[in-house]
Protein backbone atom coordinates (compact mmCIF):
# COMPACT_ATOMS: atom_id res chain seq x y z
CA UNK A 1 0.00 0.00 0.00
CA UNK A 2 0.82 3.67 -0.48
CA UNK A 3 0.74 6.49 1.83
CA UNK A 4 -1.83 6.71 4.57
CA UNK A 5 -3.15 10.24 5.54
CA UNK A 6 -3.82 11.03 8.85
CA UNK A 7 -3.97 14.19 11.04
CA UNK A 8 -1.98 14.90 13.39
CA UNK A 9 -1.79 12.89 16.40
CA UNK A 10 -2.61 9.87 14.08
CA UNK A 11 -6.52 10.37 14.22
CA UNK A 12 -8.39 10.72 10.77
CA UNK A 13 -9.52 13.76 9.49
CA UNK A 14 -12.74 14.81 10.69
CA UNK A 15 -14.88 16.66 7.94
CA UNK A 16 -17.60 18.89 9.43
CA UNK A 17 -20.35 19.30 6.61
CA UNK A 18 -22.47 22.38 6.63
CA UNK A 19 -26.16 22.31 6.30
CA UNK A 20 -27.25 22.20 2.86
CA UNK A 21 -23.65 21.77 1.48
CA UNK A 22 -23.54 18.83 -1.63
CA UNK A 23 -19.67 17.92 -1.69
CA UNK A 24 -16.87 18.04 0.20
CA UNK A 25 -13.45 18.11 -1.15
CA UNK A 26 -10.45 16.32 -0.75
CA UNK A 27 -6.85 16.83 -1.83
CA UNK A 28 -4.67 14.49 -2.70
CA UNK A 29 -1.01 14.65 -3.59
CA UNK A 30 1.08 12.32 -5.12
CA UNK A 31 4.60 12.04 -6.85
CA UNK A 32 4.93 8.98 -9.39
CA UNK A 33 4.31 10.98 -12.54
CA UNK A 34 3.89 7.41 -14.23
CA UNK A 35 0.25 7.39 -13.31
CA UNK A 36 -2.35 9.35 -15.93
CA UNK A 37 -5.60 7.56 -14.61
CA UNK A 38 -6.30 6.81 -11.10
CA UNK A 39 -9.37 4.52 -9.81
CA UNK A 40 -11.34 5.39 -6.81
CA UNK A 41 -13.07 4.07 -4.06
CA UNK A 42 -14.99 5.06 -0.98
CA UNK A 43 -15.27 2.88 1.85
CA UNK A 44 -17.60 2.56 4.76
CA UNK A 45 -16.29 2.09 8.37
CA UNK A 46 -17.15 -1.60 7.74
CA UNK A 47 -14.79 -1.69 4.52
CA UNK A 48 -17.80 -1.80 2.40
CA UNK A 49 -17.65 0.06 -1.00
CA UNK A 50 -20.25 3.06 -0.97
CA UNK A 51 -19.17 4.51 -4.43
CA UNK A 52 -16.59 4.04 -7.11
CA UNK A 53 -15.03 6.64 -9.79
CA UNK A 54 -12.39 6.60 -11.97
CA UNK A 55 -10.36 10.33 -13.16
CA UNK A 56 -7.37 11.24 -15.08
CA UNK A 57 -4.13 12.65 -13.53
CA UNK A 58 -3.21 16.18 -13.75
CA UNK A 59 -0.38 17.34 -15.93
CA UNK A 60 0.18 20.65 -14.13
CA UNK A 61 0.25 19.45 -10.31
CA UNK A 62 0.32 16.63 -8.33
CA UNK A 63 -2.62 17.64 -6.45
CA UNK A 64 -5.95 15.75 -7.28
CA UNK A 65 -8.86 17.12 -5.99
CA UNK A 66 -11.82 15.15 -5.55
CA UNK A 67 -15.20 16.57 -5.19
CA UNK A 68 -17.11 14.04 -3.00
CA UNK A 69 -20.97 13.91 -3.20
CA UNK A 70 -22.34 13.50 0.62
CA UNK A 71 -25.53 13.80 -0.25
CA UNK A 72 -26.45 9.89 0.51
CA UNK A 73 -23.48 9.24 3.06
CA UNK A 74 -23.69 9.26 6.72
CA UNK A 75 -21.92 10.52 9.12
CA UNK A 76 -19.01 8.08 10.39
CA UNK A 77 -15.78 6.93 9.45
CA UNK A 78 -14.78 6.55 5.59
CA UNK A 79 -11.78 5.64 3.91
CA UNK A 80 -10.81 7.17 0.21
CA UNK A 81 -8.75 4.25 -1.66
CA UNK A 82 -6.74 5.73 -4.45
CA UNK A 83 -5.20 3.05 -6.83
CA UNK A 84 -3.33 3.48 -10.46
CA UNK A 85 -6.29 2.20 -12.97
CA UNK A 86 -4.08 0.30 -15.05
CA UNK A 87 -2.70 -1.70 -12.55
CA UNK A 88 -5.17 -1.57 -9.63
CA UNK A 89 -2.34 -1.16 -7.27
CA UNK A 90 -2.84 0.89 -4.25
CA UNK A 91 -1.42 4.23 -4.24
CA UNK A 92 -2.72 6.13 -1.02
CA UNK A 93 -5.53 5.64 1.30
CA UNK A 94 -7.24 9.12 3.11
CA UNK A 95 -9.19 8.16 5.75
CA UNK A 96 -11.62 10.31 7.33
CA UNK A 97 -14.64 11.11 10.26
CA UNK A 98 -17.33 12.44 8.16
CA UNK A 99 -19.94 14.36 10.47
CA UNK A 100 -23.50 15.52 8.64
CA UNK A 101 -25.75 17.85 10.15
Amino acid sequence: MGVVAVAAGGAPRRIQVARGQKRVALLFNYTDTSVTQFAMRLENGEGQVVSRFEGKAPQDTNDIEILLPVARLRSGQYTLRVQNAATQKEIGALPFELALP
